[in-house]
């Protein structure tokens, strides 16, 4: 008997390419070869996650505010162009920088891409992907957790290829998605767009850093009382991001640009609280998306264990499972990445 992951692969991939309008012989293969790759992609024992994005027409990159194109290279429209694109713009792809392959009649140009003038502008993802038009269609990849691949195209067709052993995998990113509208969800309508598209960028750091996290949205008054939460940090004065969001949304309305200092400040928060996240224990929000307390453990009643020990994998599923089962007056949602990558979203219904 003969199994053909390559053909299977390959099918799926032109029945996506299909629905996204965007069908080609070419694209098709460079595809799989890009799939293949990113599933594995390295540089120096590091995981990297470029962000691909592949279309037709340049002038779709004027709908991003202020974007910078960096011109790399061009070569026949054939899957090789996709692959050895790939090879030389990988490792630039850092930050805020995006791969792109821009397709004409008989060649595929690459390179680099960004956009937007502060840490807060809204990202291409969301632009050409989520809000994507049919008369400049589009299509994203990207390795979103090790060896798992997703794409998305501009009318929301999706695939997503898992090189793992788990059956059912769904998208990481609308469960990212999922946990942020809950921690916006009363927060000041004013800023919720650009406060999701933060916290977004936030979780996906902190998904990428294969550390594994949990966190969960508090719907109480007062966490200092609390008994499910008292064994960890708790925070004297929570931070709260969405007020300094407010502040650098401000000085670019008066000034036409934020402060620098107010830049760094509202970075050096958002790094703050990956770091939170990526400690042992749980991160807790409030449901306006402060951050209340981290490193929190919740004890087994019936053996006075903690749950969630250091890089115990099966502690933190138990813990997940626990905060499910507490009431929605005290936990609203809950967010959940083990350390092989798989993620898990619960909402209090």
């Amino acid at each position: 008997m003969f199994l053909s992951l390559q053909s299977s692969l390959a099918g799926s991939v032109v029945d996506f390419l299909q629905k996204s309008n965007m069908e080609c012989l070419a694209t098709q293969k460079g595809v799989v070869k890009l799939i293949h790759s990113l599933s594995r992609y390295t540089e120096e024992g590091q995981v990297l996650f470029p962000k691909i994005y592949v279309f037709d027409n340049e002038e779709i990159l004027n709908s991003l505010v202020y974007f910078d194109k960096f011109y790399i290279g061009c070569g026949p429209r054939e899957a090789s162009t996709f692959t050895e694109g790939l090879k030389k713009i990988a490792p630039l792809a850092l930050g805020s920088w995006n791969i792109y392959f821009k397709r004409d009649e008989s060649t595929v140009e690459y390179g680099l891409f960004r956009s937007g003038e502060s840490i807060i502008s809204v990202s291409p993802w969301e632009l050409l992907i989520k809000n994507g038009q049919k008369e400049q269609p589009a299509f994203f990849l990207q390795q979103v957790s090790e060896g798992l691949i997703e794409l998305k195209s501009w009318n929301n067709t999706q695939l997503l290829v898992s090189f793992g052993i788990e059956d059912n995998i769904e998208s990481p990113s609308q469960k990212i998605e999922s946990f942020v509208k809950a921690l916006v969800f009363k927060s000041d309508l004013k800023y919720q767009e650009q406060y999701s598209s933060l916290l977004f960028k936030l979780l996906n750091t902190v998904t990428q850093k294969k550390h594994g996290t949990i966190s969960a949205i508090y719907s109480g008054k007062n966490i200092t009382k609390t008994n499910e939460f008292k064994d960890g940090q708790i925070l004297p004065k929570p931070i709260n991001l969405i007020d300094k969001l407010k502040k650098f949304r401000l000085e670019i309305d008066q000034n036409g640009q934020p402060l620098l200092k107010n830049n760094s400040e509202l970075d050096s928060y958002i790094q703050l609280i990956v770091g939170m996240m990526l400690s042992d224990g749980i991160t807790i929000f409030s449901t306006t998306g402060s951050v209340l307390a981290y490193n929190v453990f919740i004890k087994d009643k019936s053996s006075q264990k903690k749950t969630v020990q250091k890089a115990s994998g099966g502690a933190r599923t138990r813990a997940f499972e626990y905060l499910c089962k507490l009431p929605k007056s005290k936990v609203s949602a809950v967010f959940m990445q083990s350390q092989d990558g798989a993620i898990k979203f619960f909402e209090n219904e």
